[in-house]
């Protein structure tokens, strides 16, 4: 009681499922029966947040990865020559495509040609959206949102895109919150009723896949986040996993 929450509309985007929709509607139901304050708050510079953090993660990737060289750090590659060459063969056997794309994006967009027009406009779009939480956070205590646009893909459908369409999709939800730097949790508070594999044996007896919410406080909340995530699952009733022999 006596706490407000709010729920930023921007985080409703395209392509989110009407089951997501629903479980944060149930939530807010619950919060206000039992006397918390929902309110509609704007956060507007959310569908930012995966282009900033597609600059900014790369550079910071390329950053930290200067250093893995087969000698102090990193896989020892099959060159033992002490020079270049074996940091390129050390890296080239040691990080996928995924790491090795960042790490060239990075080196890319901290170029000094390149630098104002990528790197630095990135750090000026996450602060405008560390400011629309504090904007935000003036009006209410915490924040209530869905974590991802549906449940759980089958393989099928995660791998029908590639890896970086699918991130940027699902992670419209959880992107602004790290880009802010503020504490967040997840809770799982229901069982989707999607069936992947519906129609055949399996699937009928497969189990439903977790929905979430998410909470977001202002910088130091991360103790009263935990509480009231200890609060919706005892109210939830969220069915445990019971491991037999």
């Amino acid at each position: 009681e006596n706490i407000k929450l709010g729920v930023p509309q921007e985080y409703f985007c395209e392509g989110m499922s009407d089951e997501v929709i629903k479980s944060v509607s149930d939530m807010c139901n619950l919060f206000s029966n039992n006397g918390v304050n929902i309110d509609s708050v704007s956060l507007p510079h959310t569908d930012m947040a995966v282009p900033c953090y597609s600059v900014l993660n790369p550079c910071e990737v390329a950053s930290n990865m200067a250093r893995y060289d087969g000698v102090e750090f990193g896989l020892a590659g099959s060159d033992t020559s002490y020079n270049e060459a074996m940091a390129a063969s050390s890296r080239s056997q040691g990080f996928n495509d995924v790491v090795r794309g960042r790490i060239l994006a990075g080196n890319y967009f901290l170029l000094r040609r390149h630098y104002d027009e990528y790197y630095l406009q990135a750090l000026k779009v996450r602060r405008l959206i560390q400011n629309d939480f504090l904007e935000a956070f003036k009006s209410v205590d915490y924040l209530l949102t869905p974590v991802t646009l549906t449940d759980a893909p089958s393989f099928a459908d995660f791998t029908a895109q590639d890896n970086r369409t699918q991130t940027a999709k699902q992670d419209h939800c959880t992107q602004p919150v790290n880009l802010a730097g503020l504490p967040a949790v997840t809770v799982p508070i229901c069982l989707s009723g999607n069936n992947h594999t519906a129609g055949s044996e399996e699937g009928a007896k497969r189990r439903s896949l977790p929905l979430s919410v998410q909470l977001i406080g202002p910088y130091g909340s991360d103790k009263k986040l935990l509480r009231i995530a200890r609060w919706i699952e005892e109210r939830v009733d969220f069915p445990t996993l019971v491991l037999c022999d």
